[in-house]
């Protein structure tokens, strides 16, 4: 089957000045939270004697956020720290890595003196292939790890492969014409029909390699 694509133009571009939050987990002390639920008085929170049920629905949900916002309060993170957590591979010493690196090519760009730049410049490009090198082992590791531990959960197993196709780009394609058995379709229901049966016929070969790897 060959595809002939056509991208599409995105207007919609992401305003970089809005600030986002995520939850902070690191210090979620979960002994002192269940703790501080069970002193709680649930009857008075919940006000079984008005027998309200939308009442009681709401004072739970109430007193659960405010526990959640205490235990796991929102900070603010950069665009960066963002994409950093959307690539659980890149450690600790990576990224400590990346910034030996940055600085390195800081002070390539500031050097005046010819030897001194083509020094740096060598060392940057040590530092680089170094890293290079680490992320994609790495990487690698993460997603054998990551497969290895959700090979019973097709959802999982679906959404790592999804990450590694990269389905999620910033660019948006849809095709509008495709090549089945020397047949054009220009039909965009057609044209879905066959990627359909394209897609199911891969996703049954796949679970039919996992079904035997398990035996």
């Amino acid at each position: 089957m060959q595809f002939m694509v056509y991208p599409q133009n995105n207007n919609k571009k992401e305003n970089k000045k809005n600030p986002k939050y995520v939850r902070n987990f690191k210090q979620f002390d979960k002994v002192k939270f269940e703790e501080e639920l069970k002193i709680i008085d649930w009857n008075t929170i919940l006000a079984i004697n008005q027998n309200d049920v939308n009442l009681s629905l709401d004072n739970f949900i109430r007193i659960i956020e405010d526990f959640r916002d205490k235990f796991a309060p929102f900070v603010k993170v950069s665009n960066k720290q963002l994409k950093n957590k959307s690539k659980p591979w890149l450690t600790n010493e990576i990224l400590n890595s990346i910034k030996v690196k940055n600085k390195i090519f800081n002070k390539f760009c500031k050097a005046k003196d010819p030897i001194r730049k083509a020094e740096l410049h060598q060392q940057y490009k040590l530092h680089k292939n170094q890293i290079t090198n680490k992320i994609r082992i790495s990487k690698d590791q993460y997603y054998k790890q990551f497969f290895e531990t959700n090979k019973q959960n097709t959802k999982k197993l679906w959404k790592g492969i999804k990450e590694i196709i990269n389905t999620k780009n910033d660019t948006k394609v849809q095709p509008t014409n495709l090549r089945s058995n020397d047949i054009i379709i220009n039909d965009r229901l057609q044209v879905g029909n066959e990627f359909n049966k394209f897609f199911s016929s891969i996703a049954s070969k796949i679970d039919k390699k996992i079904r035997e790897a398990k035996k």
